[in-house]
């Protein structure tokens, strides 16, 4: 029975807002409860509890069957997820949370209370409270996405690592030190495990998120020797990104020379080969260039010892 239920509320699910929705499935996280807040909210907001009526009624009478249910659920989840990211960028927060919060409980329905499934919405859920100020809401919802990065067979450890910062900097907003260094302080343990397979990104970002939380605290001994592995860690992105550089530059160079090269060789080849495929040709043009060089020297010669044309003869 309590399946049939829940069958009923999914096939109405896509027949109202998410605000409408929001209400029903805020009175109660039981799904029995859930069912009777949304024909409720219907009623009351929309006047339409006969067409709820009907729609249970239908949906009785043809007595769905599960894929059927799931299909609607399915359907319903895209469509809410589309219209809550596009409340969440226009800045439109609470619109966007009662989207968030419906395609989450139907998920809960769909896929079970522990489904990885849910993640993206609960990602989506941490930023749209965190801009409201709702922090507390906001680390309820990163701590349950931090368990799911946890819990998975083999944990990532840049997304463990990333989750915890993210939860360690909710906290610090709220100026819970005690929970933020714990989270700092486990990222930072993760870092120095995957040292060898974490970017040198991540691992700043860990070295710098602790140091600061730890200046806070006034643990400046502490804070001093995480700013120390810090000043290393630069240093050594730096190295690498001159020697990155210098290699590239290298590599330029040498095709550069190598192209250089190739043009002079080609062009030698060419000529080379004109030479050859005329043989006779450049020895008649010496030929002829020797003949008539002595004819230019003796017109010359006559040309100098003659005397001068006076141009003022009579």
């Amino acid at each position: 029975m309590k399946i049939f239920r829940l069958l009923l509320a999914a096939t109405a699910l896509l027949l109202v807002s998410p605000p409408v929705l929001a209400q029903g499935f805020l009175e109660s996280a039981n799904m029995d409860a859930m069912s009777v807040g949304l024909g409720a909210g219907l009623a009351a907001s929309l006047g339409r509890g006969a067409l709820v009526g009907r729609t249970y009624q239908t949906a009785a009478d043809a007595q769905m069957s599960a894929a059927q249910a799931l299909q609607v659920q399915t359907k319903a989840i895209q469509q809410y997820m589309k219209l809550g990211c596009q409340y969440e960028a226009k800045k439109q927060w609470q619109n966007a949370e009662k989207s968030f919060r419906y395609v989450m409980q139907v998920s809960m329905m769909r896929d079970g209370v522990g489904s990885p499934k849910m993640v993206p919405t609960l990602q989506h859920l941490v930023h749209v409270s965190e801009a409201q100020g709702n922090i507390f809401d906001a680390i309820g919802f990163q701590q349950r996405v931090l368990q799911f990065a946890k819990n998975e067979k083999i944990p990532d450890p840049i997304t463990v690592i990333s989750e915890e910062i993210r939860l360690s900097n909710l906290y610090l907003s709220q100026q819970d030190y005690q929970h933020a260094e714990a989270q700092a302080e486990d990222s930072y343990i993760r870092a120095k495990a995957a040292n060898t397979t974490l970017p040198k990104e991540e691992r700043l970002l860990v070295l710098k998120t602790y140091a600061q939380l730890l200046r806070k605290m006034k643990k400046d001994a502490q804070a001093a020797g995480i700013e120390q592995e810090l000043s290393v860690e630069k240093e050594e992105q730096a190295n690498l990104q001159a020697n990155q550089q210098a290699s590239i530059d290298a590599k330029k160079a040498s095709e550069s020379n190598s192209s250089g090269s190739s043009n002079a060789s080609s062009s030698s080849n060419s000529a080379d080969m004109t030479g050859a495929s005329k043989p006779d040709g450049g020895s008649n043009t010496a030929k002829v260039e020797a003949t008539e060089e002595p004819v230019a020297s003796a017109n010359s010669s006559s040309h100098s010892s003659a005397p001068p044309t006076s141009t003022n003869a009579p």
